[in-house]
């Protein structure tokens, strides 16, 4: 980087800056939100802080269960977020012995990570040469870092010995092994969510514990600088996020928390960008998103999504992306801003000083073509049709290219159940062998009870024209699949005219295969017309990822086609 130097800043409001929160407290708009922080901080008042207990952090070695140990680590931290808020909303110090208790056990856990993040696997405990920092680890360091920035007047008058110990255990765990050797984290060599997440967490961080230091935090926001270029460099130039919508959220606006880092730190001199690249990605979400609080599902996905509402608003904002900013304002007015984990204090901050833009709306049609992704997303009102190309070896895919989604008055007629809790198996090579994960589930036929493999393989010829009133889309798929089943072609094609989408396949194959579709649903019926067998059933949802997005039963629609060596099948959908 060319300018001189950067150096640490002040981008929020503390604490003694009375007059900022206390116009927070009594705005209109932001009502909701106050409300919630404090309902949530009052009563975490009347529990104790979650226990941590080696026995859970074992599971996941033993059985492959994440969630006993994941989910009072994450309340752990998304309580310390509510406290500190409330506190800074109120400055009546009745949140602050609780701010203590949720830090001191904070700091007293033996690791930040997650044990699914360790790598030290069959051990069910982390290495101990040097600390590992993951996404939660980081996530940690942030969380702390901005009590810090907010509170620390307020803990300092309690006992500054807490607050040095606070900012030790932060650069020990993370500051210092990432300066001492970057190299041997795997997510600085990588171009995914982990690479933006984990570095957007600590330049923020480090921009709180190494105030005072401005040669050190120079040093390290270059140091950081470099994987974030990789991340940048390596995002496809059409904007589509290739782990799904659901990453989308700590991927690009992890991206422009980096940059907004580095602004700061730059008075200016280095930035986001605002070339059509970083607006695509930016619009990306508003393409991706059905209605209400729920998204199309492509890859690991969750359907009720959580969003930092106010990073998103910012980030469009600055990129002049209007269908965000429109989708963040609906969001905001929908009250679906307060995700209770992976979120720190800063999103939050952005979501108090930030304000919606009523003269901005979402388009009532829209059609976009991530053509290098092969993504395609067409919207009139509450209909939605949305079409994945792409191929099987994407970070976080599902085998399921081909696949598409209609959502239909605020309901999925036909869906992508995104993916189920995560367990040992997700990422392992048993991750297939998981339904949601698998081609199984997915609406590309199967052939001979064969389905898409993983692997790199991809969708070839995609092609995709139309507008905001009718398109066709086609790929050949055929590569997806085993070579033991002798497809010599697989074409998938859609024609939608206004009214009705038609699905066609064709395919060639050395013997007679014989096809089905499986189609997913919440509806227990939906409208469609095939000449086909079929058959509906329920699809009883016993994961509890799966229930919180879809509830207890999906239903399932299987068409069977008629064997052929040379064959085809159609299905239409009336849609208007």
């Amino acid at each position: 980087m060319d300018i001189a130097k950067f150096h640490t800043f002040k981008a929020f409001s503390t604490i003694e800056e009375r007059p900022v929160w206390e116009a927070l407290a009594v705005s209109d708009e932001k009502r909701r939100l106050v409300a919630a922080i404090l309902a949530d901080a009052e009563k975490v008042l009347s529990e104790p802080v979650p226990s941590l207990s080696a026995l859970n952090f074992m599971d996941y070695a033993r059985n492959g269960n994440r969630l006993r140990y994941e989910n009072p680590y994450f309340r752990r931290r998304s309580n310390l977020a509510s406290l500190v808020l409330a506190e800074c909303i109120e400055d009546k110090g009745r949140f602050i012995d609780a701010v203590i208790c949720h830090i001191w056990d904070i700091l007293g856990e033996p690791t930040w990570c997650v044990p699914a993040h360790t790598g030290a696997l069959p051990d069910p405990f982390p290495f101990i040469d040097y600390p590992a920092v993951d996404l939660f680890a980081a996530e940690t360091g942030m969380y702390l870092a901005q009590t810090l920035e907010l509170l620390s007047s307020r803990l300092e008058a309690v006992s500054r010995n807490l607050v040095a110990r606070i900012r030790k255990e932060i650069v020990e765990r993370l500051i210092e092994p990432v300066e001492t050797d970057i190299s041997r984290y795997w997510w600085s060599k990588n171009a995914n969510n982990w690479n933006v997440w984990i570095c957007s967490n600590l330049i923020w961080t480090a921009n709180t514990v190494l105030a005072g230091d401005d040669a050190r935090f120079d040093a390290f926001a270059r140091l950081l600088s470099k994987p974030i270029k990789l991340y940048y460099d390596s995002y496809p130039e059409d904007g589509a996020c290739l782990e799904g919508p659901g990453y989308w959220n700590v991927s690009v606006p992890k991206y422009f928390l980096f940059m907004e880092a580095m602004r700061h730190a730059s008075d200016g001199a280095v930035s986001c960008g605002r070339e059509p690249k970083f607006q695509n990605m930016c619009r990306y979400l508003a393409d991706a998103w059905y209605d209400g609080d729920m998204n199309v599902r492509f890859a690991d996905c969750g359907s009720r999504h959580n969003v930092a509402i106010g990073v998103m608003r910012a980030m469009a904002e600055y990129a002049n992306v209007p269908e965000t900013i429109a989708l963040a304002d609906m969001l905001d007015e929908l009250g679906v801003d307060y995700p209770r984990v992976h979120t720190p204090i800063l999103p939050f901050l952005y979501s108090f000083f930030t304000h919606r833009h009523p003269e901005i709306v979402r388009p009532e049609r829209s059609f976009r073509v991530y053509g290098q992704s092969q993504q395609l997303f067409w919207k009139r009102g509450r209909l939605l049709i949305a079409i994945k190309g792409g191929g099987n070896d994407e970070p976080h895919n599902h085998n399921d290219v081909g696949h598409f989604v209609i959502g239909k008055e605020g309901l999925f007629h036909v869906l992508d159940m995104g993916t189920a809790s995560y367990t040992r198996s997700s990422f392992s090579a048993d991750r297939y062998k998981n339904y949601p994960q698998s081609g199984l589930s997915h609406n590309p036929l199967v052939f001979d009870g064969v389905p898409q493999q993983a692997g790199h393989y991809h969708a070839e010829h995609f092609e995709a024209s139309g507008d905001e009133n009718a398109f066709t889309c086609r790929m050949e798929i055929s590569s997806c699949y085993p070579k033991e089943l002798g497809l010599r072609s697989y074409w998938r094609s859609f024609a939608f005219d206004g009214h009705t989408l038609v699905v066609k396949d064709e395919w060639q194959a050395e013997r007679p295969l014989t096809p089905t579709m499986t189609l997913l649903h919440q509806p227990p019926t939906i409208e469609y017309t095939s000449p086909l067998a079929s058959r509906t059933e329920p699809y009883p949802l016993d994961d509890p990822g799966l229930q919180s997005a879809w509830g207890a039963t999906l239903y399932r629609t299987i068409l069977t086609g008629t064997p052929a060596s040379n064959g085809s099948m159609t299905v239409a959908f009336p849609l208007a």
